[in-house]
């Protein structure tokens, strides 16, 4: 019994030590030694995921690649992860939304990873988090070679001491990517025709070269680099995802179909030229399987190829409707910049069958007529078919229907939100219970446990409407 118990005791030893274990060079945490990791790594980068989601089983081997990576690296650097499912302690305190959520953490202060979710984005992210802000490049040579070395380059020219340098690596310090650098040689001043102080970004791609001369405050010094990270056209990607939805940026999505490039993309390029960046050009064939959550998202079937589609930075959808060719893009972009368009919405068709179960069915169309009814209590349920949870909560749900259904004040509903969007209530985790008291129409979400006696409760306490008492 005694030789048994040797490794459990080596083990709880070992976990007080600062010595975490490891899967595929990751370290792997917990509730009990999470704040451990913390302190034993000023600097972190850690993935909150889920056994069961299937984004997590994606990013998963292209986190353990970066890990690998920057295990090798000289000096090694480590990253993370937690099961945020089994280590609820932790996962209440950074309320998490979703996963998988990567968090960078600096002595402790948590900020969130928006970079690519590629092994390569995490690596580049984790080395500029750990290195020197932006890179003194001493010579035109040096500068020559740290330029073919990067796709994208963004350079301050400027003279040794300068208050532009010193807002520069302020403004850089909070970016992603290490291909930042500082130069004071006059020779590249001459050879690259620049004066002092500007920051010059230059590219492998689009117009290879755009200048930025002033005024240098953070906020114009910002955009212009946050405005040429991102190449003017993408195809649809992870990477694409993180610049698109992370960042809120807008993007004019074209689907066509793979074989249809010749005869789309040379207009892309030429669109790009006009919009400089301004929204991202993103195409993709919706066909494509891998897609098909895209195509879920934004309600644009496959079978509509070829279409245009934008999205704002409010995450917005306007259908372009018309002529597919630079110039109808290039009029339908100026309605959307001048306030002309209105956001499209997907909706099913109203049921046949307005109640279920007692629960009153909702889709897009509806939603408003039922919802915003001042005489009355709505409550809605925002689900998803798939989510498993939801199909836990649905006989809980049905209780709730039966205990006001005496109640003609108070309205239990529900919406597949998959299927139809509301303004103002984008769901990304299932299920969402609101309720939209009578007269005052701000939404209230429930945040208690997902059963029939606390979602009572919590109606009853935001209700003005008394309901008989009904046996469950």
């Amino acid at each position: 019994m005694k030789i048994k118990s040797i490794p459990i005791l080596i083990f709880l030893i070992v976990g007080t030590l600062g010595v975490f274990q490891e899967e595929n060079d990751v370290l792997v945490l917990e509730d009990r030694n999470f704040n451990d990791a913390l302190k034993e790594y000023p600097k972190l980068l850690v993935e909150f995921y889920a056994p069961w989601c299937a984004h997590c089983k994606v990013l998963a081997p292209l986190y353990a690649k970066a890990a690998a990576t920057l295990k090798a690296h000289d000096p090694p650097y480590r990253i993370a992860k937690i099961d945020g499912t089994a280590n609820v302690k932790t996962n209440h305190k950074y309320h998490l939304e979703g996963y998988p959520t990567l968090k960078f953490f600096v002595n402790g202060e948590p900020s969130d990873y928006k970079g690519p979710r590629t092994d390569e984005g995490i690596v580049s992210f984790v080395l500029k988090k750990m290195g020197p802000p932006a890179t003194h490049i001493k010579s035109l040579e040096d500068l020559k070679d740290f330029n073919a070395e990067h796709k994208l380059s963004m350079i301050l020219f400027t003279h040794k001491g300068s208050e532009e340098e010193k807002l520069f690596e302020k403004v850089v310090e909070s970016l992603e990517g290490n291909y930042y650098g500082i130069i004071y040689d006059k020779s590249a001043f001459d050879f690259y025709i620049a004066s002092d102080p500007t920051v010059i970004a230059f590219k492998h791609y689009d117009n290879l070269r755009s200048d930025f001369s002033g005024p240098f405050t953070q906020k114009d010094l910002t955009a212009f680099l946050e405005l040429n990270q991102v190449p003017w056209i993408l195809p649809f990607d992870d990477n694409t995802i993180q610049h698109v939805f992370g960042k809120q940026r807008p993007a004019l999505f074209f689907f066509r179909k793979n074989e249809d490039a010749g005869v789309y993309d040379p207009m892309l390029v030429s669109l790009s030229f006009k919009t400089q960046g301004s929204v991202i050009l993103v195409y993709t064939d919706l066909a494509l399987e891998s897609n098909k959550r895209l195509a879920d998202f934004l309600g644009v079937p496959a079978s509509v190829m070829p279409k245009a589609l934008l999205l704002d930075s409010s995450m917005n959808k306007y259908i372009h409707n018309g002529a597919l060719n630079e110039l109808a893009l290039i009029q339908f972009l100026d309605n959307w910049k001048a306030g002309l368009l209105h956001p499209y919405y997907r909706t099913q068709p109203a049921p046949e069958k307005e109640y279920e179960d007692g629960v009153r069915i909702l889709v897009g169309s509806t939603f408003g007529d039922i919802v915003f009814d001042e005489k009355k209590d709505v409550v809605v349920e925002f689900f998803a078919p798939w989510c498993g949870n939801c199909k836990k909560l649905a006989g809980e749900y049905r209780k709730v229907a039966k205990y006001f259904k005496k109640n003609e004040n108070v309205v239990i509903a529900k919406l597949d939100s998959t299927e139809n969007e509301v303004h103002g209530h984008q769901i990304s985790n299932y299920p969402v219970i609101k309720m939209f008291p009578a007269k005052n129409k701000t939404a209230i979400e429930y945040t208690g446990t997902k059963d029939a006696d606390g979602i009572i409760k919590f109606i009853e306490e935001n209700t003005s409407f008394k309901s008989e008492k009904v046996d469950l």
